[in-house]
């Protein structure tokens, strides 16, 4: 008779998966990282709007205001609300129309029949990924190098180029023979060193990141050449790029500010905070072009910053749009927030501010703001909120100059206990005079679960909320003012990322979530096919395709860019890693496996043996490549190692699947393995790269000055072949 087996302590579980820590107590997840924006504590009234700065001295005034009341008696406290700045809230445009019903994209451009792409959410919006393709090539970034890689015909499959980049990213963009290259290098502050608070010990050392943007002529594929670096201060929240346009998200959050904005002497109880200087408190930026001089100054100018009129601290964010063809003719514009999730159509770029601690406390609504793609940049256009948290990028849609969002609000307690659970909402939400007004709403979904996926699609959209149950709603979306819940379904586990793969079915990733009524231990990754042609009573078609073990993992449950679907062909890749956590800390005896609280005899009154012929999982980590289609579901076609080369002892840090004619590669930062769809198994190329150790004793990888090294042998840098 199999036993029970019995989880860790929670705090094994925290740190071995967060994910499932969150899942089986049921607290709030931190979706990201605390806001350094944050008030911590109850519920307070929340006034939505942006002003623009009147001028120098206001931006100054603001900001050490805000420092200083963040700081006051030595460490961070609630920040103060204040009515000083006056200045006239923002105009806002005209509502701009997005474009028809959206599908799956091939990097911003019509999808092609011979190759997969990058998963992206809107047509002509393409989504930067650590990899990319074109048909033939592979472009790969690893440990700050991109790789170059000719995978078609599949018998070639060989590294044909590398360029060394300054510091490390995961963001590559395709523009026919052009890559984009966004790394992360770190330099040191060499600034004016600031005076240390008496009693905290030496001046520390302070690192500001960078965003660098590469652009690399790849049309002679073996002799890539580097035609601009362009580099911005601060750290890369996201980005997107509409034709030959790179729109970027900076944030600059508090600790960037630390080096300038310092503490005097004074001890740490009465604390005084020296004046801003604007320049160096406004993020700089420095543009390379091939054959030209060097040029630099401020990514945003004071005059085209906002700040919220219920002030929340002192992080900025910076949306800058630069032309790849001209990098230095940039347009730019800064808000004072940090920012939450990110959302684009073709029209706009919407960013979203919220302020959650670790659990959940404080405010419970999402900002909301608008940036207007112009001619003459990124403009603010609108500024609204909604009640709620939202989970991710896939919770926004536009569709005829309507935003839909999907939030969460997080239960509520009061006397030692919840004094309301939580519940889940839709709201739609329309430009009007420079407002981003609710104007429809579907409210008290679900109550008691959260949102774990949402995707919109025309006048369609779809929400999965979970507990201990997996209910999918479908809504309609037709009529703004009355969005409208009218199917649901459920069945057990939950979805975390939707797919269209027609009108009438939807293919979606999750977790399986077997429960005794009382505890849901989530586990495994399993997919699933819906019927959804009665639009009001959607089914599960299939059952569920459950993958390995309970402890089998993919990076796909939470990055839609690890899942390749390539509806041409009717395929499916993921990245799976299959461990042995179940059976950590168990010992075979005798008679079978038992917990390692048995006694010296084997015994435990709580356990039962496992069954002899009952063994552990094998470990696995590589690809799992399917067919699949609505008619016949899922069919299994093989998996793809990735312990490749001699450097298999190295775990790789990421996986992505790539189709390409009919042959089939797992990709990583340790090199391609390929085979034929039809014998997947096989494996029969492979191609490794170098592996070179980081260098830690410099946090941003690779020295201030010269990044991760020279160029390859192989590129003629900024000179013609």
């Amino acid at each position: 008779m199999m036993r029970t087996l019995r989880w860790l302590t929670p705090m094994f579980v925290l740190v071995c998966g967060c994910d499932t820590f969150f899942d089986a107590t049921g607290w709030p997840r931190p979706d990201n990282e605390p806001n350094a924006n944050s008030n911590t504590g109850p519920t307070k009234p929340h006034e939505v709007g942006l002003k623009r700065f009147e001028s120098a001295a206001e931006f100054q005034e603001y900001f050490t205001a805000q420092v200083a009341g963040t700081y006051q008696g030595g460490f961070r406290n609630e920040l103060p609300t204040t009515g000083e700045f006056d200045a006239d809230a923002t105009a806002g445009g005209e509502a701009a129309a997005a474009p028809p019903p959206q599908s799956e994209g091939a990097d911003g451009e019509t999808a092609v029949e011979d190759f997969s792409t990058t998963t992206t959410q809107e047509e002509g919006v393409q989504e930067a990924d650590i990899i990319k393709n074109d048909g033939r090539y592979i472009y790969v970034l690893s440990e700050g190098t991109l790789r170059i890689v000719q995978a078609d015909p599949g018998e070639t499959l060989q590294e044909l180029a590398a360029v060394d980049l300054e510091g490390h990213g995961r963001d590559l963009y395709l523009l026919e023979d052009r890559i984009v290259a966004l790394t992360r290098p770190e330099v040191i502050y060499d600034g004016p060193v600031p005076l240390v608070a008496q009693g905290i010990g030496p001046a520390p050392v302070y690192y500001r990141p960078r965003v660098q943007v590469t652009v690399i002529d790849v049309a002679d594929r073996a002799n890539p050449l580097v035609e601009s670096t362009t580099w911005f201060e601060g750290d890369l929240s996201s980005s997107r790029m509409i034709g030959d346009l790179l729109h970027l998200v900076l944030v600059s959050n508090p600790d960037f500010f630390e080096p300038v904005i310092a503490m005097r002497e004074g001890g740490t109880a009465d604390l005084e905070v020296a004046e801003v200087d604007v320049d160096m408190v406004l993020p700089d930026y420095e543009v390379d072009v091939a054959d030209s001089e060097p040029a630099g100054g401020n990514t945003v100018d004071w005059a085209n910053v906002y700040y919220p009129i219920d002030p929340g601290g002192y992080g900025m964010t910076t949306v800058v749009t630069l032309d790849i063809n001209d990098p230095a003719a940039f347009d730019s514009v800064g808000v004072v927030a940090y920012p939450g999730e990110i959302y684009a159509s073709t029209e706009a770029l919407y960013l979203t501010d919220y302020a959650y601690g670790f659990f959940g406390e404080a405010r419970q609504t999402t900002d909301v703001y608008k940036f207007a793609f112009t001619d003459d940049g990124p403009a603010l256009a609108a500024v609204g909120a909604v009640p709620g948290r939202v989970l991710n990028q896939y919770s926004m849609g536009e569709y005829q100059g309507y935003l839909r969002i999907a939030t969460t609000i997080d239960p509520q307690w009061s006397g030692g206990g919840m004094g309301s659970p939580s519940t889940n909402n839709v709201y739609v939400l329309a430009e009007q005079a420079g407002d981003l007004a609710i104007v429809g709403r579907a409210e008290n979904l679900a109550p008691g679960e959260e949102i774990y996926s949402a995707r919109f699609s025309g006048p369609r959209g779809y929400l999965v909320t979970f507990e201990q149950i997996d209910p999918l709603f479908t809504l309609d979306l037709a009529d703004p003012t009355n969005p409208r819940v009218v199917g649901k379904l459920k069945v057990p586990g939950y979805s975390t990322f939707i797919i269209e793969m027609d009108e009438n079915h939807l293919l979606t990733i999750g977790r399986d979530a077997p429960t005794d009524g009382s505890w849901v231990i989530p586990q495994g990754v399993q997919l699933s096919i819906f019927d959804i042609s009665n639009f009001a009573d959607p089914q599960l078609k299939f059952d569920p395709e459950y993958i390995g073990e309970p402890d089998a993992w993919s990076e796909a449950l939470y990055n839609p860019k690890a899942l390749t679907y390539f509806p041409a062909q009717n395929l499916l890749a993921l990245p799976v890693e299959i461990s042995n956590y179940w059976w950590f800390g168990f010992e075979e005896m005798d008679e079978g496996v038992v917990s390692p609280d048995a006694d010296e005899t084997g015994d435990d009154d709580d356990d039962e043996p496992l069954p002899d012929d009952l063994s552990p999982p094998e470990e696995f980590r590589g690809l799992y490549v399917y067919r699949v289609t609505p008619e016949e579901g899922f069919e299994f076609l093989g998996r793809m190692s990735t312990a490749i080369g001699d450097d298999y002892y190295y775990y790789n840090s990421f996986t992505r699947g790539v189709f390409m004619n009919d042959n089939v590669f797992a990709v990583t930062d340790l090199g391609v393995v390929g085979a034929p769809v039809s014998d997947v198994g096989s494996v029969p190329w492979q191609v490794s790269f170098p592996y070179s150790p980081p260098e830690w004793d410099y946090v941003g990888g690779g020295d201030s000055e010269s990044g991760s090294g020279e160029a390859s042998t192989a590129i003629a840098s900024r000179e013609a072949p």
